[in-house]
């Protein structure tokens, strides 16, 4: 049973790593929907308890709030890939997007970024709409 659970915890890691844009404050709304209200793994309050310590701390506090969701609902071996499975998509996003505009020349490059700004705007924008719905 402990497994299965385990199981759909870093299943709903992985949707949060693919969907959570906007920062911490976005991640935290979805935690909160997603990890409170509807899985029940905490409270409300130990959530907004372990983002507040995770604040406190050097950092990147939605990575550090997720694994220490992890650690408290597995222990040690949850939190490691907990904390894999949060960082994957980022770094694979980057790490292909890296490789590819190394083998594009500079002019290319510069108007392949130039859409970067106003795709990170519609995120946060979305993620703020989702959050007040």
């Amino acid at each position: 049973m402990r497994r299965t659970r385990n199981f759909i915890f870093l299943k709903d890691v992985a949707g949060l790593a693919c969907t959570a844009f906007g920062g911490p404050q976005a991640h935290l709304a979805m935690m909160l929907r997603l990890l409170v209200a509807k899985r029940r793994y905490l409270t409300a309050a130990e959530l907004l308890e372990l983002q507040a310590l995770c604040a406190l701390l050097p950092g990147p506090t939605s990575t550090q709030t997720i694994t220490a969701i992890g650690l408290r609902l597995g222990g040690p071996n949850l939190a490691y890939l907990t904390l894999i499975i949060w960082c994957l998509p980022a770094v694979l996003i980057m790490t292909v997007a890296g490789l590819l505009l190394s083998h594009v020349d500079g002019g290319r490059t510069a108007q392949v970024v130039q859409f970067v700004q106003p795709v990170a705007v519609g995120f946060v924008a979305f993620s703020a709409y989702r959050i007040a719905e």
